[in-house]
């Protein structure tokens, strides 16, 4: 994850401006529904799934990204990339962008379906994006290494997101439906 960041800091940079924008753009939407008398729930499911998409094309942009190793390598330990670094920053780097990285799709997702909204569908669906881009870095060979480390980190990072969507959204929605009403 470092040796990404590190040598992709363009590619990063367009995909936080990219974001900026579509942030931007979905709160103007949200602020012309509102003002339009619309349905602010359907407005912000449309506005959840923008954004759970764009997550996604920077989740495959960064994981797409080929590292300066030659070799590409598969660990099944749990940790032990994380704790065999010797740079405590990489550590906390690999640590914190991992689950971060994943968050969007805890947070968002539950928005874009009901059925996203139990605790198993988003560990289901944590564990299913992470697998799969794990499994796209091993088999393209990408110079990476495929990580169960990062699949535990991202799913835990999908349950934070939708930790936080439990207590910041879903009382939100809720008063923004009943003042509809």
């Amino acid at each position: 994850m470092s040796q990404v960041i590190r040598g992709s800091e363009g590619l990063i940079a367009i995909l936080v401006a990219l974001s900026l924008v579509a942030l931007a753009a979905c709160l103007i939407y949200i602020y012309w529904t509102i003002h339009t008398h619309k349905l602010i729930a359907d407005a912000l499911r449309r506005v959840s799934r923008v954004l759970c998409c764009l997550s996604m094309f920077e989740v495959l942009a960064l994981i797409l990204q080929p590292s300066s190793f030659d070799e590409t390598r598969l660990n099944l330990i749990p940790g032990r990339d994380l704790f065999a670094s010797t740079d405590i920053q990489t550590a906390l780097v690999n640590l914190i962008g991992n689950v971060a990285m994943f968050i969007p799709f805890g947070f968002f997702g539950p928005e874009c379906s009901t059925r996203l909204r139990k605790p198993a569908s988003l560990l289901i669906l944590g564990l299913g994006i992470s697998s799969s881009a794990e499994m796209v870095q091993y088999i393209f060979h990408l110079g990476r290494s495929a990580d169960v480390t990062d699949v535990l980190l991202n799913t835990v990072g999908v349950l934070l997101g939708g930790l936080l969507n439990w207590i910041i959204v879903r009382p939100v929605s809720a008063r923004l439906v009943r003042l509809q009403e």
